[in-house]
């Protein structure tokens, strides 16, 4: 097998195969994860029980959509008192739980959205190679939790709007 840099690094994961699709390329990629902690009890588990496949769109490369096919390792908690029997390895900081998308394509969608709207957003973004609908476009947005701001120290006064508030002086 021909070995190939990626641009960006999959933590975690082991990349077998990228394959052309109709719209860019499909990256797969296998859990390396030798154990993980129960979620329930907390026992660590090496107990493999199989993967599951999660389909996960990234940024684009190359002026193409680049679709990431990531199989996820399956445990089985070593406590027998536990209630859970099978559970999966948590998710990388990169992707958010149940996710479509990674972080950083919906970080990319939302500053298309905040700065140009839902509707010429999708429109752009579609040109892009990281196309989404209007409707997730608003979704994001409303969403979206402004960063925690700090006291502000400093406020300026616009000249201009404080002589045009005052009243005219009569001759």
């Amino acid at each position: 097998m021909d070995s190939f840099a990626l641009p960006f690094h999959l933590p975690d994961f082991l990349v077998s195969a990228c394959q052309p699709t109709d719209h860019g390329y499909r990256l797969v990629a296998y859990s390396t994860l030798l154990q993980a902690a129960c979620p329930c009890c907390g026992q660590q588990s090496r107990c493999f029980n199989g993967f599951y496949r999660r389909d996960v769109a990234d940024l684009p490369s190359c002026e193409a959509q680049l679709q990431l096919q990531l199989f996820v390792r399956r445990f089985r908690c070593a406590n027998p008192a536990c209630r859970r029997r099978t559970f999966s390895q948590v998710d990388p900081a990169w992707l958010k739980p149940q996710a479509r998308r990674t972080n950083r394509l919906a970080l990319a969608q939302l500053h298309v959205a905040m700065a140009l709207g839902w509707q010429a957003g999708s429109q752009l973004l579609t040109q892009l190679h990281m196309p989404t609908s209007r409707d997730t476009l608003l979704r994001l947005i409303r969403h979206w939790q402004p960063p925690a701001s700090s006291t502000t120290r400093i406020v300026g006064v616009d000249d201009w709007a404080i002589r045009k508030a005052e009243p005219m002086a009569q001759s």
